[in-house]
C-alpha cells in the first residue's frame, strides 16, 4: 500500500498523470475509497475504478449537471440500467437520498462488485442480475477485455463493435433478459431518474420499457453514440421527451422539464 498511495500523491503533478494509471495497474492491489458520502471497493486493474481512486470521483461532471434537477425535484426511483460496480446507484441511495433503487446488471463479474459495495455500505439497494431488454428469455453478453467488463454489451447479430476484434479475444455469458415493463408492473405517477448505459443495447432496453416511460414522469440520461443515438431520440420524442443537454455521449431527456 505504500507503493500505491505514492503513486497517489505523485499523480496530482502533470507531468506523471499518464504514467502512474499504468503503474497502478501493474499493482493488481484492491482498495477501499470513500467518494462522496458511500465507500466503494476498486480493483487497480479497472480503468473505471483506477480514475476513482485517483480522483476520488467518477463521472463528476455528469453529477454536477444533474445537481440542480435532483435539487429541484424529489425522485421516487432511480433505476439504474447497467449498473456494473453500482456507483451511481451507490451516489443516488446514499447522497441523494432516493430511496427506492433498482440497480440492474446482467455481467456476473460486475454484478458480484456490485453485491459487495452494497454490502460494504449497508444499502439498501435492490440489486439484480439479469438484463434489461425488450423481451423475455435467455441471451448472451460478450467482452473482450476481462479487466474492462464495464464495456460489456448484449450480443447482437448486427452489432458493429464485436467485429473490430478476433474471435479468440471476446469472452461470452449466458444471461437472463427481462422487459422492466413486466418487472415493474404498474408502476405509474412516479418521479424516476433512468440511467442506461448498455453500450449499443439502449434501443431494446427502451422498447421494453414503454409504459413506464408513458406512465410517469421521467429524467433519463442514456449513453448512445452517433450512430444509434438519432434513433433514441426519435423514439424518445413520440413519447413527448423533449431534448435537454449532453455530456459526450451521455444524452439527457425529459418528459416534465422544460429546458
Amino acid at each position: 500500500m505504500i507503493l500505491v498511495n505514492f503513486l497517489k500523491y505523485i499523480y496530482k503533478y502533470r507531468i506523471f498523470k499518464r504514467l502512474v494509471p499504468s503503474l497502478l495497474r501493474k499493482t493488481k492491489k484492491k482498495v477501499i475509497v470513500k467518494s462522496y458520502n458511500f465507500k466503494i471497493s476498486t480493483s487497480l486493474k479497472d480503468s473505471i475504478d483506477r480514475e476513482i481512486f485517483l480522483e476520488g470521483f467518477y463521472d463528476k461532471d455528469r453529477f454536477n449537471f444533474l445537481d440542480k434537477y435532483f435539487t429541484n425535484h424529489n425522485f421516487d426511483y432511480f433505476i439504474d440500467v447497467g449498473s456494473y460496480t453500482g456507483y451511481y446507484a451507490l451516489y443516488c441511495y446514499h447522497y441523494k437520498k432516493i430511496l427506492n433503487v433498482f440497480a440492474f446488471e446482467p455481467n456476473i463479474h460486475n454484478f458480484n462488485k456490485l453485491k459487495k459495495n452494497t454490502l460494504l455500505n449497508n444499502s439498501k439497494i435492490n440489486i439484480y442480475n439479469f438484463g434489461c431488454s425488450d423481451y423475455e428469455g435467455e441471451g448472451q453478453i460478450w467482452y473482450n477485455n476481462i479487466n474492462k467488463t464495464g464495456g460489456s454489451s448484449i450480443h447482437k447479430p448486427n452489432d458493429f463493435e464485436i467485429k473490430k476484434y478476433p474471435l479468440s479475444k471476446i469472452s461470452k455469458q449466458n444471461v437472463k433478459l427481462k422487459k422492466l415493463d413486466s418487472f415493474f408492473e404498474n408502476l405509474s405517477n412516479k418521479l424516476i431518474f433512468i440511467k442506461v448505459d448498455v453500450e449499443r443495447y439502449e434501443m431494446n432496453v427502451l422498447k421494453g420499457s414503454i409504459n413506464i416511460l408513458k406512465n410517469n414522469k421521467i429524467l433519463i440520461q442514456i449513453e448512445s453514440n452517433l450512430e444509434l443515438k438519432g434513433e433514441v431520440f426519435n423514439f424518445l420524442s413520440k413519447l413527448n421527451f423533449i431534448y435537454i443537454s449532453s455530456i459526450d455521449d451521455d444524452h439527457y431527456l425529459s418528459n416534465f422539464i422544460k429546458t
